[in-house]
């Protein structure tokens, strides 16, 4: 019953995380100036980034997904942690939580970059090869 009441507060702080960095991805999207393609389209500001929010979405799910299938592969690795194969499981729901955490995180550190060269010119091939 303790680990049941654990798992679910540990669920429910993994989700919260992953809602907060979606709040934090669609503000800097709505804070960091247009592009130049919002002239080329006849985009206002305000269309420029609601397109670029729903460009997005996909990608957000996606972050959900992994954040899901994490907690998921914790809690059965969690389960199974005394069987043979429990400390393998283990490794994986590790490397799965690298991977939900590395979604979001290089995807706001992509999207500041972005607005960072923007205004610096010089920096657009600097942070292309970081975000990449």
């Amino acid at each position: 019953m303790n680990t049941e009441i654990q798992h679910t507060t540990s669920t429910e702080r993994v989700f919260r995380a992953c809602v907060i960095l979606t709040l934090i991805y669609i503000t800097i999207i709505f804070l960091l100036p247009d592009n130049k393609m919002a002239d080329y389209y006849n985009f206002t500001a305000n269309q420029y980034h609601i397109a670029l929010v729903m460009i997005n979405l996909p990608l957000l799910v996606v972050w959900y997904f992994a954040f899901w299938g994490y907690v998921k592969l914790r809690q059965y690795a969690h389960a199974i942690r005394k069987t043979p194969e429990g400390p393998y499981f283990e490794k994986i729901a590790v490397g799965l939580s690298w991977l939900a955490w590395s979604l979001p995180v290089t995807a706001i550190t992509q999207r500041s970059l972005n607005g960072i060269a923007i205004y610096h010119r010089n920096l657009i091939a600097t942070t292309t090869i970081i975000g990449n």
